[in-house]
């Protein structure tokens, strides 16, 4: 469907501009949605268009600009309408959408800015249509975001509570924005619609994005369960399979059990929801690892936890758990990692954050966490399989024992031993895209222990090849692509490469230190001395990479 022509809605103004209030609404999880059923999908988006957001859109005088699959652009002369518009769908679409199960909800987020536009045809541009789709982008589903100057115009004259965000670095935006979330109550139906209780997310911080950062504030979901704006390839676990048992579990399963509040303020309750919606999500994101989607997770919220019955249940062999403490302006997060088998506490770490910098801080914590857990947890199955398995191990077992040896500092005999596991890995299995591009990554540093540097990095450009021809978006994928191009020396090639991977994988830390190293090489040190610094914040104690 087509929007209203853009010069149409701008007018005779001087310059083909004209200042206005910009809504951006979003679809989250479009992708995944049509995955699971495209034909009902669309369905239920047509009628919620016609039943809700439409005549929303016409009572509050907006007019749509653009719309995509899954988007609006929209634009309103008053910025109380937008806002009131905003609240009017936010609320009425769960009811409208009916009782689907968690992982099939149809949401949007949405974000609402003022500003210059400029038309141009079909399209409209400027800085305010740019900054409404970026804060679009960090709202948590079914929540409204918008800019202080929305929420100056606003104050005491709707009847709305907003949460603060703080200044936003967001992307291809020269300066921070500062950005508020509307605190939304679940609305009454609609006369001949049958109610039923709302539950809107809390603010999420997927972890990414400054995106230039890593999973930032707040939580956003995207086809794979990856952060935004670009979906991988490898689809993230959106429900649970039929006839599932601890047997049959994957070797990295595992749920992220709701985060316990225990300030006692129910008002830090997103803050909660937020780091357990982004441990989830960043987790979806690790090679290899299964993770039971949030929605399902969720149904355990505020029960007694049997982890042994939620282990069979959902079919994963582990549990996280954790509680979040306020203190001041600090947060302190205590996790601990539970096997579901026998209920035995493997692993537990406690993290403290100030959070004077709420983009940073929480972002930050997440990353941490699931950092230390995703080496807890491979070096737990590593000595699971070499139990299990010790003559005979398949080729996921190869490549997690080459993975346990990677997530600790190296030398030449581990450098060695890694590259041994995944050529067997491989072997067994030809198409693991996974153990092609770790294995690719080895050859591009085996100069620093053998020689026949240029025979190394041939064959790990055919091995990035080959695993890209079967994954090309795939974390790996670009992080060795982009590796390969520090390690031939083309700096101004690499450093786009990595930001690439970073627009896509937030909180692949070593990226930050890789653009540090090649804008130090270029002679540009002003410009790496902050992405080191990012590195070094993101992961004080870790290895830095080469």
């Amino acid at each position: 469907m087509s929007g209203s022509n853009a010069s149409d809605l701008i007018g005779k103004s001087p310059n083909r501009r004209k200042l206005i209030a910009v809504m951006h609404a979003d679809m989250v999880g479009y992708s995944r949605l049509i995955g699971l059923d495209d034909t009902g999908t669309l369905q239920r988006l047509r009628r919620l268009r016609s039943e809700v957001i439409d005549p929303a859109i016409e009572e509050h005088g907006g007019r749509i600009v653009q719309t995509g699959g899954d988007s609006l652009l929209i634009v309103f002369d008053s910025i109380d309408g937008a806002v009131r518009c905003a609240v009017n769908v936010q609320q009425q679409v769960p009811i409208h959408d009916g009782d689907q199960p968690p992982d099939r909800t149809v949401r949007f987020r949405v974000g609402i800015n003022i500003g210059d536009a400029i038309a141009d045809g079909t399209d409209l541009h400027g800085d305010a249509v740019n900054v409404a789709a970026r804060i679009q982008a960090e709202c948590p589903p079914g929540g409204i975001c918008v800019t202080r100057a929305v929420r100056d115009h606003l104050h005491g004259r709707i009847d709305l509570a907003f949460e603060e965000l703080g200044p936003l670095k967001l992307k291809n935006i020269a300066r921070p924005v500062e950005a508020f979330v509307v605190r939304l109550e679940p609305a009454s139906p609609r006369p001949r619609r049958r109610a039923r209780t709302v539950v809107f997310a809390g603010l999420g911080g997927r972890l990414v994005r400054g995106l230039g950062g890593a999973s930032r504030w707040l939580y956003r979901e995207t086809g794979t369960g990856c952060v935004a704006p670009i979906a991988s390839s490898a689809p993230t676990q959106s429900y649970t399979p039929q006839n599932v048992d601890l047997s049959s579990a994957p070797r990295l399963s595992i749920v992220v059990l709701p985060f316990e509040n225990l300030s006692g303020d129910p008002k830090d309750n997103y803050v909660i929801e937020g780091i357990t919606d982004d441990v989830t999500t960043d987790l979806s994101c690790v090679p290899g690892m299964f993770v039971i989607a949030r929605g399902t997770a969720y149904t355990h919220h505020g029960k007694p936890i049997d982890v042994r019955r939620i282990g069979e249940q959902l079919g994963v062999r582990y549990a996280l758990e954790g509680s979040v403490r306020k203190i001041g302006d600090a947060l302190r997060v205590n996790t601990q990692l539970i096997a579901t088998e026998t209920g035995a506490h493997l692993w537990a770490d406690r993290f403290d954050q100030n959070l004077n910098d709420l983009s940073t801080g929480q972002e930050e914590i997440v990353y941490r966490i699931c950092q230390t857990l995703n080496v807890a947890l491979v070096n737990i199955e590593t000595a699971r399989s070499k139990r299990d398995r010790p003559t005979t191990p398949d080729a996921f077992d190869l490549v997690l024992r080459a993975r346990s040896l990677l997530l600790h500092p190296t030398g030449p005999q581990e450098h060695a031993e890694c590259i041994d596991l995944l050529e067997r890995a491989l072997r067994l299995d030809p198409n693991s895209a996974y153990a092609m591009t770790q294995l690719a990554y080895l050859l591009t540093n085996r100069h620093r222990y053998k020689s026949d540097k240029a025979g190394d990095l041939n064959r790990a450009a055919d091995l990035i090849a080959s695993a890209a021809a079967i994954d090309p978006e795939s974390q790996s994928v670009l992080n060795s692509r982009a590796y390969l191009l520090l390690a031939k020396a083309c700096y101004e090639e690499a450093i786009p490469a990595f930001r690439y991977l970073l627009d896509k994988y937030p909180n692949t830390e070593n990226a930050y230190h890789r653009i540090g190293v090649c804008l130090l090489q270029l002679g540009r040190a002003e410009q790496a001395i902050p992405m080191i610094e990012r590195a070094l914040r993101l992961d004080p104690q870790g290895p830095k990479p080469p």
